[in-house]
């Protein structure tokens, strides 16, 4: 028992937390499933051995990430992969600790939401072509979309992210339960989007997003 107990204490010993900087430069702080993954792994961390990013952190990211099935997928991958007797093989707690607070920082040391103009067409919900106001939050290569209103006090919180490329994905979900996600392709620096998609049920989706209202200059 007494050997256990050492053992025991050695394996939680190599997984705390220490002082020197943690290198995630080769993380995608942009990536709502690479997010989802270190969540999980800091939870396992934070409940064995005392590690992971602060509660505060960690609901902050989920509650921003809530509603992302890219997200859940990462956070389900840990949740089902780690067992009891693994916890004691966590190597990356430091690193997890790490990824979560860079995410957190970004996210709460951004500046106000910025002003575009939503050009959307949306099968079997709008019957022709609208413009809508949104506010948008961008940090480095992703940003969020939040409480767009659309028809009928229908309201959609959506997010996007893209490479250096100017490609990338967007995901929506809608406050009636409509998801809907594909890809984009970023206009010049700084003014924009645009996309195409499907929601949920099969209808395409089209959209324009950009700092100035469509047929204004500029």
């Amino acid at each position: 028992m007494r050997y256990f107990s050492i053992i025991w204490i050695f394996l939680l010993a190599s997984c705390a937390s220490n002082d020197k900087p943690v290198d995630i430069s080769d993380v995608d702080l942009n990536n709502a499933y690479v997010i989802g993954w270190y969540v999980t792994y800091s939870d396992i961390c934070r409940t064995y051995n005392g590690s992971g990013a602060d509660i505060k952190v960690i609901h902050a990211i989920k509650e921003r990430f809530k509603w992302s099935d890219s997200f859940k997928r990462g956070y389900d991958y840990n949740r089902n992969y780690f067992a009891y007797d693994t916890v004691t093989g966590l190597k990356r707690c430091d690193e997890a600790k790490a990824v979560l607070n860079a995410v957190y920082n970004g996210e709460t040391s951004k500046g106000a939401e910025l002003q575009y103009y939503l050009d959307l067409a949306w099968e079997g919900l709008l019957p022709a072509r609208e413009v809508f106001p949104v506010k948008v939050n961008e940090v480095g290569r992703a940003g969020h979309v939040k409480s767009a209103s659309l028809i009928g006090g229908k309201k959609c919180d959506a997010i996007f992210r893209y490479d250096e490329s100017g490609q990338g994905d967007w995901e929506v979900t809608c406050t009636d339960g409509t998801k809907a996600k594909g890809k984009l392709q970023t206009l010049s620096s700084g003014n924009g989007s645009k996309g195409t998609g499907f929601d949920s049920e099969g209808n395409k989706i089209d959209f324009r997003i950009t700092r100035d209202r469509p047929g204004t200059s500029t």
